[in-house]
């Protein structure tokens, strides 16, 4: 009499977690624009497409950060220098518009 043997189930090998393919952002990257812009600037574009973001060497995706983070911050200075009610102007601007009525 024989004994019936469960099958033979062969796993796969997991592959290691540095070769799993990232998954798709839910969301486009809004700086996206800003580091295209930033490439073809420095005249990397082509590179860029012919190699992937990956084909750049580290002192040239050092200067597409370091580029990116300087134009940030000059937007966010910008912004914070402008007037505008968040800064407590708007009481100025009402007393301009009647001033300009008058």
């Amino acid at each position: 009499m024989s004994v019936a043997r469960p099958p033979v189930v062969v796993r796969r090998r997991q592959r290691p977690r540095w070769q799993v393919p990232p998954s798709l952002p839910s969301r486009p990257d809004p700086l996206y624009p800003l580091k295209i812009k930033i490439v073809l600037d420095l005249g990397l574009l082509e590179k860029v497409r012919r190699e992937g973001w990956g084909g750049l060497t580290s002192a040239e995706s050092g200067r597409v950060g370091g580029l990116m983070t300087k134009r940030l911050k000059g937007a966010r200075q910008a912004l914070r220098l402008r007037p505008g009610p968040a800064r407590g102007m708007a009481g100025d601007a009402v007393n301009d518009m009647r001033a300009q009525t008058k």
